[in-house]
């Protein structure tokens, strides 16, 4: 052997070995082919994998852990599906909280428009004024409590464009977060790319 170089890449491993004019091609043939050998075996090496869980049980904080045996492969794979799972589930209660966050801004909209209504019910004398409230403006009596829990001054600086704008970027993130719910590994496969760079940086 002349020389041996390691010219491996992303793409996969590539050993350059030269050797000597005179080195019989028989002895090329049988080299080539136990290297080709190794090359194409597969080592999975078993380990043990702890899997600890907290849940809450009447108030009280039980712990249970779990044990089995696996494989690298099969780690990383039980990971992946894991990941998917918890990154589909943050994203609905996501989109829960934005969806109530537009409805939010969607009730001041409308109650923009009903100004003069609500601060006549505002001075009326009436015990329940939500129910009042909720029958002169066509909504829930739970709606109606959440525009009596806006002080006067709160309700004469609401600003149209505002409320306008914010129901627009809530519609936006709600559109991302729909999409994340469709394709989650693509978000992950991003992250996994931004921490390699930082571990090669």
């Amino acid at each position: 052997v002349l020389s041996v170089s390691d010219m491996s890449s992303e793409s996969g491993i590539c050993v350059k070995i030269i050797l000597k004019p005179t080195t019989p091609k028989a002895l090329v043939t049988k080299c080539f082919t136990d290297i080709k050998t190794m090359l194409h075996q597969a080592v999975s090496y078993r380990i043990n994998v702890t899997t600890r869980y907290v849940s809450d049980v009447d108030s009280v904080l039980e712990a249970e852990a779990n044990f089995k045996e696996t494989t690298i492969p099969n780690l990383v794979q039980d990971w992946g599906s894991w990941r998917v799972e918890l990154e589909v589930k943050y994203l609905k209660n996501k989109l829960s909280k934005l969806r109530e966050e537009l409805a939010k801004h969607r009730l001041l909209k409308h109650a923009l428009s009903k100004l003069s209504i609500i601060f006549k019910v505002l001075k009326s004398k009436n015990k329940q004024l939500d129910k009042e409230l909720a029958a002169k403006l066509e909504i829930t009596v739970d709606e109606a409590k959440q525009i009596l829990a806006l002080s006067v001054r709160q309700l004469s600086n609401l600003n149209k464009e505002d409320v306008l704008q914010k129901i627009a970027n809530v519609k936006e993130q709600i559109s991302i977060v729909k999409t994340g719910i469709k394709k989650p590994n693509e978000k992950i496969l991003n992250d996994l790319k931004e921490v390699e760079k930082s571990l090669l940086s």
